[in-house]
């Protein structure tokens, strides 16, 4: 599978790539080096394209694994603006674990930019809210979509309901569920800095 470098990496992770590539030969069906090779590509490398030939082989191998579908997504969304595939991938998400935060939140996101309509995929923004009340990103999306059709009343309370959810993570003092994006960008010990959120709200 030759995948050129595409010259945003560091030389630490071109060598993890070999490493990782190496290890694949003796272990073709390994769903965590396939898993892992496919994350570097995407994330590191800004190679979705490559990525996505790991991820599927990943899918084949343990189909009822749900981040194999979400992580491609997030990529095609995020990166590529490839919406209409990362929909369906999101959607294979959604099936297998429905009650996920992220999952929804996305949802959301995609079907927004899709059609930009933002009634459309409202429930799924609304079901993330329910699910993980202490995280920050969709209660904001919700402010800033109820301030868009005039409904300050309910703006405000949503407003008063997220200072209080960072308020409660702060004091919590630990990682919340939505560590499928935190670990991602922090590392393993994830990391919510309340002073910025704060800030932001």
């Amino acid at each position: 599978m030759g995948e050129e470098i595409m010259g945003h990496e560091t030389q630490e992770e071109v060598k993890r790539l070999e490493q990782l590539k190496a290890q694949l030969k003796k272990n073709k069906k390994s769903v965590d080096l396939l898993f892992e090779i496919a994350m570097l590509l995407a994330g590191s490398f800004h190679d979705v394209e490559s990525a996505m030939r790991y991820f599927e082989e990943a899918m084949k191998l343990d189909p009822e694994n749900a981040e194999l579908y979400f992580w491609p997504a997030y990529f095609l969304c995020m990166d590529r603006c490839a919406y209409e595939k990362a929909k369906d991938f999101f959607q294979m998400a959604l099936n297998i674990d429905p009650e996920n935060a992220v999952f929804n939140n996305f949802m959301f996101y995609v079907l927004w930019q899709m059609t930009g309509n933002e009634q459309i995929g409202l429930k799924h923004l609304l079901k993330a809210i329910n699910l993980q009340p202490q995280w920050p990103t969709p209660r904001q999306t919700y402010i800033t979509y109820l301030i868009s059709n005039n409904e300050f009343n309910l703006a405000d309370k949503e407003i008063q309901a997220l200072e209080t959810a960072v308020k409660k993570r702060c004091q919590d003092k630990k990682i919340s569920a939505i560590n499928i994006l935190e670990k991602f960008y922090f590392g393993d010990n994830g990391f919510f800095d309340c002073e910025s959120e704060k800030y932001n709200i």
